[in-house]
C-alpha cells in the first residue's frame, strides 16, 4: 500500500474566509476612529462655544453702562454676519445695528460700544478687519441675548446656536440615535449653549 503525502497549505475557501475576517476588523476600526474623531469635534465646538460666550460677558462687564439699563422686553439675535437684529418687541435690535462707530479708536457712548462689541464679537473677537469670532469658529453660528425677569441688576441669558451635524464633513447622523422615540434625527440640527449671567 501506497501511502499519500498529507498536503499542507490553505485552501482557496479559506484564504476568502481569512480575507473577509480582516476586512470586517478593518472596517469596525475605521467606524471607531470616525466616531472618535466625530465626539472630538463636537467637544471642540463645545469649547469654543463656552470661551466666546465668556469673552462676551467680558465685553458685557466693560459696558456696565448699557447693559444695566436695558429694557425688560431685551431680545435680540447677533448672526455670523454680526447682523443684530430683534427677537421681542422691543427695538433695541434695530438701534444697535444703526450703530456703525469704529470704537477700537476713541471714545464710544454706551450703546455705539455695545453695538461695537457685539459685531466685532460675532466677527472676529477683536476688529471688523480680522478673523478668530464664533462666526469662524463654529458651523453656522447665531447667538441670542435677551433679559430675564425684571430684577436688578440685569440678568441676561446668551444663547450661542450652531449646526452640530455640519462639524464633521461627510458624518451623516443616524436616525432615532439624537431623538428620543425611534423619532428619525434631523440632518441639520442646531446645537445651544446657554449661560445666565448678570453682566
Amino acid at each position: 500500500m501506497k501511502k499519500h503525502k498529507q498536503q499542507s497549505g490553505f485552501t482557496l475557501v479559506e484564504s476568502l474566509i481569512a480575507m473577509l475576517v480582516i476586512v470586517i476588523g478593518i472596517l469596525g476600526v475605521a467606524a471607531v476612529q470616525s466616531a472618535g474623531i466625530s465626539s472630538t469635534k463636537i467637544s471642540s465646538d463645545r469649547s469654543v462655544a463656552s470661551i466666546h460666550t465668556s469673552a462676551l460677558l467680558s465685553r458685557m462687564n466693560a459696558n456696565n453702562a448699557y447693559w444695566q439699563t436695558i429694557p425688560d422686553d431685551f431680545d435680540i439675535e447677533v448672526d455670523a454676519t454680526g447682523a443684530i437684529s430683534d427677537l421681542g418687541a422691543g427695538s433695541d435690535g434695530a438701534d444697535l445695528e444703526a450703530e456703525n462707530t469704529d470704537c477700537s479708536s476713541g471714545v464710544c457712548s454706551p450703546i455705539e460700544a455695545a453695538a461695537y462689541n457685539l459685531k466685532t464679537w460675532a466677527q472676529n473677537g477683536s476688529s471688523l478687519g480680522g478673523s478668530g469670532g464664533f462666526a469662524d469658529r463654529l458651523p453656522a453660528p447665531a447667538a441670542r441675548i435677551r433679559r430675564i425677569g425684571n430684577d436688578f441688576p440685569v440678568m441676561l441669558e446668551i444663547t450661542l446656536t450652531w449646526n452640530e451635524t455640519r462639524s464633521v464633513a461627510g458624518m451623516p447622523m443616524s436616525a432615532g440615535y439624537y431623538t428620543p422615540g425611534n423619532t428619525p434625527a434631523s440632518n441639520n440640527r442646531n446645537v445651544s449653549y446657554v449661560v445666565r449671567a448678570r453682566p
